[in-house]
């Protein structure tokens, strides 16, 4: 909507207030429901998954911020809007495989989070 709006001339207010708006909502509520899961399912690592997520964020921050405007650039505002669109969409709704089969991937992980969540536990003395 923020791209294809100004686009096609439509009024700012449409692109800069509703498209921010979902574009603020998909970004806010995302990072909110990763860290309440993953804090929620691994107690006793919570420093480290909370570092680790938002390392992972600012990275892939970072990365927009540099390749944003060649994309741009070649692409052009519209197509750039729709991948840029389905993206989001992947991510945000990669929820759903969580939601599907997240106890069996915890049920997996469980050793795996018992022996790194382990206070003794050092990668030197494997």
């Amino acid at each position: 909507m923020y791209g294809l709006g100004l686009n096609n001339g439509i009024h700012w207010i449409l692109p800069g207030g509703f498209g921010m708006g979902f574009i603020g909502f998909g970004i806010g509520s995302a990072g909110a429901l990763t860290l309440t899961y993953a804090l929620d399912c691994y107690p006793k690592m919570q420093s480290e998954g909370l570092v680790f997520m938002l390392f992972l964020r600012n990275m892939i921050g970072m990365g927009f911020t540099f390749a944003i405007q060649p994309w741009l650039d070649r692409d052009g505002l519209v197509t750039t809007t729709w991948l840029m669109f389905m993206l989001s969409m992947i991510f945000n709704f990669s929820c759903l495989i969580f939601i599907k089969w997240g106890k069996y991937y915890r049920v997996k992980t469980k050793d795996m989070y018992l022996k790194f969540s382990d206070p003794n536990y050092s990668f030197a003395n494997k």
